[in-house]
């Protein structure tokens, strides 16, 4: 039994070891003994019981290792739980894992990019937003009309991960309110089991979950080598670069200069462009299409109005296709997968009023 795979599974399940003693009888001195390699072979016997209680088919807990996958980038508030942040790890470690298998198995659509070399420029965000435009197939202008499908087609396994929906102890909580994603890319690059993952929370907003994935598509191009950058600068140039990969800078003047701008005027960039008004407050002061007095009076204005609570013009949520896809197919060839029953039957409903077929021809995914 695999102790790294133990502590995966219970920490995706948003479980303390005690936590798991309960659920499963074992003592919480066993199970630390577990997690750390400390019983080999004789924990064998204990497969069972830690299936059943983490929802687990019981071959998850072979001996095989983990996936090594980096620490990632998190698009969260400081006060997010400790507990969230394990989880989140846990289901990236889970998701690289099914990836993995199912790279070997299936033709897949492998990156349209490489990351970024370390020491390239990074200040010519424009630039780097273009390339990531071309890479997902876009033009150097206009709409993305889905951002999540265009990040798919270009090799990227975006979740909509349901942290919340299945632990009672994490609905309605903080977290859900703080936590919006999270990127990383095993492996680093080109190769036959290497993709970027993003993680979503699938409480998010349409337009907020917009803003978010193109936010962690520009960390995973900008930073997944380029690691020494201050942790504050590069969230700016992911949101510079991501900003520009929805609404290109030249898109925005287009529409916005010659005249005041106003939240009537932002709520129509935001009708064509699928992202919010506040985001648009923030884009038009960063790229100085407003000044930052211009800015701070239009957020008065939104907060007046309390847009923060409901904002007009409903962006509507995208789906993932590719990693229900994947999930659908191995169960359908009767290959377990390594996560939670109650997590997988979420993801698998993303696209089960679709209809997709479990035999899924076309690009994305096919037969070797």
């Amino acid at each position: 039994m695999n102790g790294e795979r133990l502590r995966v599974a219970r920490e995706a399940c948003w479980l303390t070891q005690a936590d798991l003693a309960k659920r499963s009888g074992i003592p919480a001195s066993t199970i630390s003994k577990i997690e750390k390699g400390m019983y080999g072979q004789t924990a064998d016997g204990f497969v069972g019981k830690f299936a059943a209680a983490l929802g687990m088919p019981p071959s998850y807990f072979s001996n095989d290792p983990m996936p090594d996958v980096p620490d990632g980038r998190f698009r969260k508030q400081a006060r997010a739980s400790a507990k969230l942040q394990k989880s989140v790890i846990a289901h990236s470690k889970q998701i690289a894992a099914v990836m993995d298998q199912a790279d070997r198995r299936y033709r897949i659509l492998k990156p349209t990019f490489a990351p970024l070399e370390n020491g390239t420029d990074l200040s010519k965000t424009g630039e780097l937003a273009n390339y990531l435009r071309k890479a997902l197939g876009l033009g150097t202008s206009g709409p993305v009309s889905n951002m999540t499908r265009a990040c798919e087609r270009a090799g990227i396994a975006v979740v909509n991960v349901p942290l919340f929906e299945n632990r009672e102890s994490a609905r309605g909580s903080e977290d859900e309110r703080v936590f919006s994603g999270f990127s990383t890319w095993p492996g680093m690059g080109f190769g036959s089991t290497s993709r970027p993952i993003v993680l979503l929370s699938s409480s998010l907003p349409g337009g907020v979950q917009r803003a978010s994935l193109a936010h962690e598509l520009a960390h995973i191009y900008i930073h997944t080598r380029n690691t020494d950058v201050d942790v504050r600068e590069a969230e700016r140039q992911a949101w510079m670069v991501g900003g520009d990969v929805l609404l290109p800078e030249g898109d925005a003047r287009d529409m916005l200069d010659g005249a005041p701008v106003t939240l009537d005027r932002l709520r129509m960039v935001k009708a064509r462009y699928g992202v919010t008004v506040k985001f648009l407050i923030t884009y038009c002061s960063r790229h100085g299409i407003v000044s930052e007095k211009r800015a701070t009076s239009l957020h008065k204005q939104y907060s007046s109005r309390k847009w923060g609570v409901q904002e007009p013009v409903t962006v509507a949520r995208e789906s993932s296709q590719l990693f229900p896809k994947v999930l659908m197919r191995m169960r359908a060839d009767g290959i377990d997968v390594g996560m939670n029953e109650l997590d997988v039957a979420h993801l698998c409903a993303e696209i089960a009023n679709a209809k997709v077929r479990q035999r899924t021809q076309g690009k994305v995914l096919s037969l070797k």
